[in-house]
């Protein structure tokens, strides 16, 4: 699939933000018909390693990600259990190196991806979010956002391959 424009990611996003709760319910219910694995990913991991009240969000965020490949032109088909697990034990692998990585080796790669990332506008976009919001609440942990960017970057992986 083509990078998903800057633009795009960002109309969707506004448009999220305007949306009345019964849209957001019917969009997150298309979501789930259309791509019912991606939406068990999410949810599951969700219930993993949110906290109760951050419910819901990894599902907002998924539906961002969602809409904005729709928006885009994007013909995935259905996802499957095999090809999100396959992704992300895939990103949890790249993850892990990065544990392990020294300085500089981690300054390579990371520099590597945002150079070669098919879908950087939409994981920059992501990205700014979480971090913003973990900024404005001391409580949430680094590692809780750190989670919730490798499963969703997953859903962008899964969405991007299947184009």
């Amino acid at each position: 699939m083509q990078t998903i424009p800057p633009s795009i990611v960002e109309d969707v996003w506004n448009a999220l933000a305007e949306a009345e709760q019964d849209e957001i319910t019917d969009d997150v219910a298309d979501f789930h018909d259309e791509q019912p694995a991606l939406t068990a990913f999410l949810d599951a991991a969700e219930k993993a390693s949110l906290r109760d009240e951050d419910h819901g969000m990894m599902i907002f965020y998924g539906l961002w990600i969602w809409l904005s490949f729709k928006e885009a032109g994007s013909r995935a088909g259905t996802i499957t259990k095999e090809q999100v697990a396959a992704a992300y034990a895939q990103n949890h692998a790249d993850l892990g190196s990065l544990d392990v990585a020294s300085d500089e080796q981690w300054l390579a790669q990371a520099s590597k991806m945002t150079k070669s990332y098919n879908q950087m506008p939409l994981l920059a976009g992501l990205m700014q979010l979480l971090t913003s919001e973990m900024e404005d609440s001391e409580e949430r942990a680094e590692d809780a956002v750190g989670l919730t960017i490798l499963h969703l970057k997953t859903v962008i992986d899964c969405l991007d391959r299947q184009g």
